[in-house]
Order: structure tokens, then C-alpha cells, then sequence
């Protein structure tokens, strides 16, 4: 059930999306084909079928994460959070 809550908030976040992707954000054809303009539309597309499979017909696996693994994740971002707050290079 939490599946098809969490589908159906993001649903909204990425119709949302999909307004501004396709009403707001305009670019002159000239500098690419595929720019600004399209990969937000092409996203909220992608996004929002993915979401409707996902309310649609969702899945029943469960995953048992364990204690181990929990950690293994937290370290993982942490350690990614302190190396990227070393990164001084100017974009």
C-alpha cells in the first residue's frame, strides 16, 4: 500500500513537472535538437508511465534489509557526502 501512496505523491510532483516541462521552458531550435527544452519533457514522459505501471500493478516482493547492510549504506553516503564537501572545483 505505502508503494501506491508513494506512486501516487510523485505522480503529482511529475505531472506538475510535466506542466512546466511543456508550457514554461522554451528554447530557440537553434542550439540543439535535444536541449533544454526536450529532456524535461522526455523525463516527466518516462517518469510518469513509470509511476502509472507502479500504480497500476505493484510489486509484491518485500526486502528484508538487514542491520548490515543498513550500515553499509550509511557509510556509503556518508563517506560520498564528506569526499564531495572536498571538492573545490569551480563549475
Amino acid at each position: 500500500m505505502a508503494d501506491r501512496i508513494f506512486a501516487a505523491v510523485l505522480l503529482a510532483v511529475t505531472i506538475g513537472d510535466a506542466v512546466i516541462a511543456f508550457t514554461v521552458i522554451r528554447t530557440p531550435f537553434q542550439y540543439d535538437p535535444l536541449a533544454r527544452e526536450s529532456w524535461p519533457q522526455i523525463l516527466s514522459i518516462v517518469a510518469t508511465v513509470c509511476l502509472l505501471t507502479i500504480l497500476w500493478k505493484p510489486d509484491t516482493a518485500h526486502v528484508d534489509v538487514t542491520r548490515k547492510v543498513w550500515v553499509r549504506l550509511c557509510a556509503a553516503v556518508l563517506i560520498e557526502a564528506v569526499l564531495d564537501s572536498f571538492d573545490t572545483e569551480a563549475d
